[in-house]
């Protein structure tokens, strides 16, 4: 592809996610999504004291150096061939000892990119010390969706 192209493609991808970004919170809203307000909970009761103090990233930059990294949703919008690489840098962004948390929607562990694959990856990572499952729940994701989530410690 072309720089030409590129540069157009990216144009476009930045007005329509700005685009988004100005009614997300209605939109999020009307559909009864609970992702978000489901991670700060289940922070909320890892993190009971000294929250003041921690610092927790949703997916962003840095390394080895955050309490807590969020995926609110991430696993849904990746393509196959970097779910594993994208899991992998949540943890190595979150410090010794500290959270990854993931929620996605149940309906994604059968869709059949992740079916079969993605549960035996994570089990896969705690097998290999990379982390330890602190809790899996499954909650009201939005409307008539149920969602996935996903706790673990770095190791």
């Amino acid at each position: 592809m072309d720089k030409e192209k590129v540069e157009t493609l990216a144009c476009k991808s930045a007005l329509y996610y700005y685009g988004k970004a100005c009614n997300y919170d209605e939109e999020s809203e009307a559909l009864g999504y609970k992702g978000p307000s489901t991670a700060a909970r289940a922070l909320a009761r890892i993190f009971q004291n000294d929250r003041k103090n921690r610092v927790i990233l949703d997916i962003g930059g840095g390394t080895d150096s955050y309490d807590a990294v969020l995926g609110v949703s991430i696993i849904c919008s990746l393509q196959p061939g970097f779910m594993c690489s994208d899991i992998k840098e949540m943890i190595r962004l979150a410090k010794p000892g500290g959270i990854i948390l993931m929620i996605l929607r149940t309906e994604t562990l059968y869709y059949h990119f992740f079916k079969d694959k993605l549960i035996p990856f994570f089990d896969e990572l705690q097998s290999e010390e990379k982390w330890k499952q602190l809790e899996r729940s499954q909650f009201k994701y939005m409307y008539g969706v149920e969602g996935q989530l996903f706790v673990y410690q770095k190791l």
